[in-house]
């Protein structure tokens, strides 16, 4: 998932959720772990490919495993975190203007639990970088003006 694009630094604590949770009668205050927050993000279209990538760069790097959600997109896994740490999409075989992050059933189903909040905040981060991330598209891939 080589890329050249400069990565977009985050603020970890913008994305970090707290909960409370009682348990017998003992209320616990629970937070995702810095660990599971991405410091920084990047998108590039691999021009190569045909792909556009996006990264997520966290406290401390490890391998990856892929993990193929569907017949265009493959998402980049940390082997021991189970992170959500690249997105690949197929853009000119899907033939889309647009990428949207969505993780369908199946592919949710296979996420522990615990990581849940990684990919909501993986979806989050997306969400708001839009912009920077699409700024390395190609213009027959970049979502319509309007």
């Amino acid at each position: 998932m080589a890329t050249n694009q400069q990565w977009l630094a985050l603020s970890p604590a913008e994305f970090q959720s707290d909960s409370e949770q009682t348990l017998k009668g003992l209320v616990f205050h629970v937070s995702m772990s810095p660990y599971d927050i991405p410091q920084a993000v990047r998108g590039e279209f691999d021009e190569d490919r045909k792909r556009f990538v996006i990264e997520f760069r966290y406290i401390s790097p490890e391998e990856t495993a892929s993990r193929q959600i569907d017949e265009h997109v493959i998402l980049h896994v940390g082997e021991n975190s189970g992170r959500l740490c690249g997105i690949e999409a197929d853009v000119e075989a899907m033939n889309v203007n647009a990428v949207l992050l969505r993780i369908d059933r199946a592919a949710e189903e296979s996420i522990n639990p615990r990581l849940k909040p990684n990919y909501d905040v993986a979806k989050k981060i997306i969400t708001e970088k839009a912009r920077e991330l699409w700024q390395r598209v190609p213009a027959q891939f970049q979502p319509a003006a309007g």
